[in-house]
């Protein structure tokens, strides 16, 4: 789900009020806001674009991220923007694509998103990274999600092309009907049998007795040493995912258990973004080196061939032609043009197709997490959090507030008050009227004793505890 990165290199020569502006605007501690770098196959007239037209046209962009020295630009896919971790807590119930983009879009925003499959998930306070939960969000739900040029977020089920448009062939670069052919090399190909399975359990939320499991099984082609059916089972350990959750983890998790056919193509077109993106499917055939499927049956070029389905993992590429831009962070940017003195590179095009294999939790047939979990009960977590209060309550209760995640018993609750009206903090203090293992109630007073019925604040609290 992590866009890539690289480098562009400028000509020697390039003007020094150029690579001044460039590093003006990443370097923070001269009050640089950041920019991006954006990338196009065909140079734009910048003086006639809006933004959203020079993004559209985008084939990638980039958060510089360094300046190893003048002419030298690094850069990291927008991914680099959802690496924050949150210090709230994130909840979805029966949450679709469309609600966890929203949660966790961050510094981005939510694009195309689809409604459903539906997925419910609690990940507490600073435990993870926005792109971990979404990764695990999309692994449990069932979809995908990618990041497009603009920074919006794009999630469904049905993101990617699953019907091939591009072949990869040794020799072709023709097309029949709505299959291109792309001349490539077959650089290197492995074969991966090792994770078939016939079984998975997913050890989910809880310890001793309280774990919650879930299993799913499948039938394989491997046979044992004496011809019958295999046993092959695997445990995914999932210790923050809710137990109503574990039956359909297993049963996603295990139909990614499968051959693994990881291929490695290099071919001289660099035009590939126009053709297929990393994501979607693509057929490679090459009858020496063993990639055909006697089960795939297209005509090429007035050929019956039996090329291999497999998706698109990653490609790397040179720069060598096209617009290379830079884009300040701001509502209304002012693109710096650096096409003309970009020290453009020549090269192959280098693909990476295969299996793909979201992940969810450490996997291990003898797993000691998942051994220690069944033995003994979780450590103390800290969950961290704030609640906004209204000080016009005569009574000055707070809301009932969720700690967002379930505690074995009543958690230690620290609580503090912090007041936005007259006074500043002074004078003031919260004492907690209930707690329990899933939420807490307040009550914030004045020094002399009473509710405080006239000022608004806030509520920052700490709870620790052992998780059921």
């Amino acid at each position: 789900m992590r866009l890539g990165g690289g480098s562009v290199t400028l000509r020697p020569d390039t003007p020094p009020s150029i690579t001044n502006k460039v590093r003006a605007l990443v370097d923070d501690s001269s009050g640089g806001v950041g920019a991006s770098v954006i990338f196009t196959d065909l140079r734009q007239p910048l003086s006639g674009l809006t933004d959203a037209m020079v993004h559209s046209a985008a084939t990638f962009t980039g958060k510089i991220t360094k300046l190893p020295d003048r002419t030298s630009i690094e850069f990291e896919g927008l991914g680099w923007w959802l690496d924050d971790t949150p210090n709230i807590s994130i909840s979805e119930t029966a949450g679709g694509p469309d609600d966890w983009v929203t949660a966790l879009a961050g510094n981005l925003t939510p694009g195309t998103c689809a409604s459903t499959p539906t997925y419910s998930r609690t990940f507490p306070a600073n435990t993870a990274t926005r792109r971990e939960m979404l990764n695990a969000a999309a692994a449990g739900g069932g979809w995908e999600y990618r990041i497009m040029p603009d920074g919006s977020i794009d999630a469904s089920p049905t993101l990617f092309s699953t019907t091939p448009t591009v072949i990869v062939t040794k020799k072709s670069t023709g097309s029949t009907g709505s299959v291109r052919g792309i001349s490539g090399g077959i650089v290197s190909q492995e074969l991966d049998v090792s994770n078939l399975a016939t079984r998975a359990t997913a050890v989910t939320a809880g310890s001793g007795s309280s774990i919650v499991t879930g299993s799913a099984t499948q039938a394989i082609s491997l046979r044992n040493l004496a011809g019958g059916a295999p046993e092959i089972g695997l445990v995914l350990d999932a210790p923050s995912e809710a137990g109503g959750n574990a039956s359909d983890v297993a049963a996603k998790f295990l139909a990614l258990q499968e051959v693994r056919r990881s291929v490695r193509v290099s071919s001289l077109t660099h035009f590939l973004p126009q053709f297929v993106v990393p994501g979607d499917y693509v057929w490679v055939y090459d009858l020496a080196a063993g990639l055909f499927d006697t089960n795939n049956r297209i005509n090429f070029e007035g050929q019956i061939i039996n090329p291999v389905k497999v998706r698109l993992l990653s490609y790397s590429r040179p720069v060598e032609h096209g617009g290379v831009y830079i884009r300040p962070n701001a509502a209304v940017p002012e693109y710096l043009d650096l096409t003309d003195y970009v020290e453009f590179e020549s090269g192959e095009t280098s693909w990476e197709v295969g299996g793909w294999t979201p992940h969810f939790g450490a996997v291990n047939r003898s797993n000691p997490s998942i051994e220690g979990r069944a033995t003994d009960t979780v450590g103390s977590v800290v969950i961290s959090g704030s609640v906004a209060y209204n000080g016009a309550s005569a009574s000055g209760d707070g809301t009932l507030t969720s700690y967002g995640v379930t505690f074995a018993g009543t958690p230690v609750l620290v609580a503090t008050v912090s007041q936005s009206g007259t006074g500043a903090n002074n004078g003031y203090y919260v004492k907690i009227d209930s707690n329990s293992a899933t939420q807490f109630k307040f009550r914030h007073y004045q020094t002399d004793g009473y509710w405080d019925d006239g000022v608004a604040g806030t509520i920052n609290w700490i709870a620790t505890g052992t998780l059921a």
